[in-house]
């Protein structure tokens, strides 16, 4: 997929409005500013927290081991936000109709994969993103589970196209937390998402059977440092910080980040409408 229309596919997202954001002790959030003085929860090993304090300075932030524990702590009015990328932050919004709500987009990330320093299976694995690309089917890939209403109902792709492949190449590992829907998440039948589909599609174009390595957002760098997999992702932000750690792939998509609070009934049967559109509807609102 052409990056530039990835870039400019975030902007025009980044440019409609999300649904207002809730009331928070009464005052209404619609940006970082709005937050100072006030709490936000950040999970371990995110980026999310240092991300918002260089857009805003002067935002507590509350830190917890994953997602469900800072969002229930939002529930319950212990902080005030939670920053989160657009797919995750509008999952919450539609899973608990009336209870949350998500802002306008206040920045964007670049997302990619990641590899241990000096790992000659980087420049392989980008060659085949290189590829997928030109032919269109990393668009194709990101496009189905971005687009859909339910990507809980999607299947991964079926990989039968290579009349040569064996998997002798070796076996793909694939480090995820696989908590993001429509990323990478777990269902009945496995993790499933389109960082999945894609990882699948690498170890097969690389003649490789492929293997999900479920860990935790925070032990996830260090498991791919010490070789419990060849690759890391799940939607994982390309940071400076983090470079100086691994080697990450040239960034596949960006999206818009939002703050996830605690719904305003008062703002009316819009903000409602907006948390349950599918992801492309928001750009024709």
């Amino acid at each position: 997929m052409n990056r530039r229309i990835v870039c400019l596919l975030s902007v025009a997202l980044a440019s409609v409005l999300l649904p207002c954001a809730g009331a928070v002790d009464g005052r209404a959030v619609r940006r970082p500013a709005d937050l100072v003085g006030r709490k936000i929860a950040v999970v371990v090993g995110s980026m999310m927290g240092d991300m918002t304090l260089k857009v805003q300075p002067g935002i507590g932030v509350e830190w917890f081991n994953d997602y469900n524990s800072g969002v229930e702590a939002l529930r319950l009015g212990k902080v005030d936000a939670v920053p989160l990328d657009f797919f995750y932050a509008r999952r919450w919004a539609v899973q608990n109709p009336g209870s949350f709500a998500i802002t306008d987009p206040y920045h964007s990330i670049p997302w990619g994969f990641f590899f241990a320093k000096g790992s000659p299976i980087r420049d392989k694995v980008q060659g085949v993103l290189a590829g997928m690309e030109k032919s269109g089917e990393l668009k194709r890939i990101l496009d189905k589970w971005a687009e859909s209403a339910d990507p809980g109902a999607l299947a991964l792709d079926t990989l039968d196209y290579r009349k040569d492949f064996t998997g002798k190449a070796g076996t793909f590992r694939f480090a995820t937390p696989g908590d993001r829907e429509p990323v990478s998440f777990r269902r009945a039948d496995g993790i499933v998402g389109f960082d999945i589909d894609i990882a699948r599609r690498i170890a097969y174009e690389l003649d490789m059977t492929f293997e999900i390595v479920q860990i935790s957002m925070g032990a996830l760098v260090p498991a791919v440092q010490i070789g419990k997999a060849e690759m890391g992702g799940g939607g994982i932000a390309i940071t400076a910080a983090r470079a100086e750690q691994v080697d990450f792939s040239e960034c596949y998509y960006r999206v818009p980040t939002v703050f996830l609070v605690r719904a305003d009934d008062k703002r009316g049967k819009r903000n409602q409408r907006q948390n349950q559109l599918p992801f492309h509807a928001l750009l024709y609102l």
